[in-house]
């Protein structure tokens, strides 16, 4: 076991699955203190590792700030418990060829197994702007590939090698008035602006969603088999834990130009060579 001070100097690291490069910022410093409840005779002992409160470990992704505060304990290199707080402020995120957003994340990593506390990651993640531009029906895939997809660079998946990320548990509300989505559909094409009022729930390997995505007025469907664009009125999508099986509720109008060679359309005898209709679809 290890007591006294670690001072870490500006650095710069790529974590895993991020695409911006990770600068820390001035000097923070890790307290390094042995567990007050740990074993004397156990080979290697307890540590706990706390982050100073007066010196914060301090960051930037792009434009984008965070501070991190918070302390673990270890058995060796086996996590015991954690207490972890992240607050961030425009960190932007790529998922290359799928989304692109920038959040404000006030998140807490915490638990402690053995006294029945499990892992779980809760808090909230505000995205300032948002935009998904994949297929809409993946979008199951690349919620749950946040946390679960294997990288071509590594040989074992991530909760192989840090084997307590699978009892991991999320509680995090995922809230934006600013969300876009430009994507195919298996019909056609989407142009929507959405409000998220969502919550990320269930564990590794099998995220759940819960609660509802608006769709704002004005935007647009459009429906390739028959050639015809469809602007949104009202939409509401729903989400109880299964990604996969949404509730929905949309409703939108097209304008139809009805062309009449001869005729007429009352009794009055009033002939209309261009008809406008609109119509609803639910």
């Amino acid at each position: 076991r290890i007591s006294g001070a670690l001072v870490l100097e500006e650095d710069a690291a790529r974590p895993r699955g991020f695409q911006d490069t990770i600068h820390f910022k001035g000097r923070s410093r890790l307290l390094l203190e042995a567990a007050v409840d740990a074993d004397p005779s156990k080979p290697g002992g307890s540590q706990r590792v706390r982050i100073d409160p007066d010196a914060p470990l301090k960051g930037s992704v792009d434009e984008g700030r965070f501070t991190l505060l918070g302390e673990a304990l270890l058995d060796g290199l086996t996590l015991r418990a954690v207490e972890l707080h992240l607050h961030g402020a425009n960190i932007a995120y790529r998922i290359p060829g799928v989304a692109e957003f920038t959040a404000n994340p006030r998140l807490t990593f915490s638990g402690r197994p053995e006294i029945g506390e499990p892992y779980t990651l809760a808090g909230d993640v505000r995205l300032v702007s948002g935009l998904f531009h994949k297929d809409f029906d993946e979008v199951r895939q690349m919620l749950s590939g946040l946390v679960t997809e294997r990288s071509a660079a590594y040989s074992r998946p991530l909760d192989e090698l840090l084997p307590w990320l699978r009892d991991l548990r999320f509680d995090v509300r995922l809230l934006s008035n600013s969300f876009d989505v430009r994507s195919r559909l298996p019909f056609g094409q989407a142009d929507l602006s959405l409000n998220l009022d969502l919550r990320l729930g269930g564990r590794w390997g099998g995220i759940e969603l819960y609660d509802r995505i608006d769709i704002v007025p004005g935007s647009m469907v459009t429906y390739q088999v028959v050639g015809r664009d469809f602007e949104v009125t009202r939409g509401v999508i729903d989400f109880s834990g299964d990604m996969s099986r949404p509730r929905l509720d949309v409703r939108a109008k097209s304008d139809i130009d009805y062309i009449v060679s001869s005729g007429t359309l009352s009794t009055t005898g009033t002939s209309l060579t261009d008809v406008e209709r609109e119509e609803t679809v639910t």
